[in-house]
């Protein structure tokens, strides 16, 4: 909880401090994480589920700014057939992410309601806490990767599709487990 705390006075921090031009988006969705190499899809089969979000865009009355995120994730440790049976929000062996984006967002397509963006972005994962079954000592405690996301604006409404290739793995004592994560959240921009 201390985790979340102080990223949340961070981000807080931010907002206030950054000029009257920037943006700021709150956003929550559904993620999907797949750190085995089983050759099956991403929505087919991985782990499951959801985050909560806050995006500031320092620089917003251009059409490329600096982007900051911060999110808090709760996953399920098992992979799941996502077929049969997903629970996003329910987690009973499970772990917790704190995760910080940084990086440059462009508008591509800019219309009176309607933007749509592109941002490419540097991420970093810190698993703040486990639950149920899951030991800590499995996990890296902290993992790097790309924030690949597309976007698009509807008046005050915004849409995020992100996709998150790793670039450290996932569990310490078994190597190429880097995972690929897949992040869509819906959010209401300020």
């Amino acid at each position: 909880m201390k985790y979340i705390t102080l990223v949340a006075a961070l981000l807080c921090a931010t907002i206030f401090h950054a000029s009257a031009q920037s943006g700021v988006v709150v956003k929550g969705g559904l993620v999907w994480n797949d750190y085995l190499r089983d050759n099956q899809s991403i929505l087919q089969y991985s782990q499951a589920g959801s985050t909560l979000g806050l995006d500031v865009r320092l620089g917003a009355e251009d059409n490329t700014y600096f982007k900051l995120g911060g999110y808090y994730l709760k996953m399920h440790m098992m992979s799941q057939d996502h077929s049969q049976e997903t629970h996003f929000f329910k987690v009973k062996n499970g772990y917790e992410l704190l995760k910080a984006t940084c990086g440059v967002e462009s508008r591509l397509v800019v219309l009176r309601n309607f933007n749509w963006r592109l941002a490419v972005m540097g991420a970093f994962s810190f698993i703040s806490g486990v639950k149920g079954s899951v030991s800590q000592d499995d996990l890296s405690s902290g993992m790097f990767a790309v924030h690949l996301t597309t976007g698009i604006d509807l008046s005050f409404m915004s849409l995020d599709l992100a996709l998150e290739p790793g670039l450290t793995d996932f569990l310490k004592a078994i190597e190429d487990t880097k995972p690929f994560m897949m992040m869509l959240t819906t959010g209401f921009r300020f």
